[in-house]
């Protein structure tokens, strides 16, 4: 069936969101690695997994 161009359109957002979240993610990465605290990188690293979360949620979204 084919897409209509608001769903097209919403998909390629969808693929734009991901890749925002995963800049995000990467981010919180690295503010996790300039940390010495063990319970400060966790915390960084945990909100990095989130994004790519919301990364991936997106993706799927966008495939629908």
């Amino acid at each position: 069936m084919p897409q209509s161009a608001a769903t097209a359109s919403m998909a390629a957002h969808m693929f734009e969101d991901a890749t925002q979240y995963r800049g995000r993610a990467e981010e919180a990465r690295q503010i996790a690695e300039k940390f010495i605290n063990p319970l400060d990188k966790e915390v960084w690293l945990r909100v990095a997994g989130e994004w790519l979360k919301l990364a991936q949620r997106a993706e799927i979204q966008a495939k629908e």
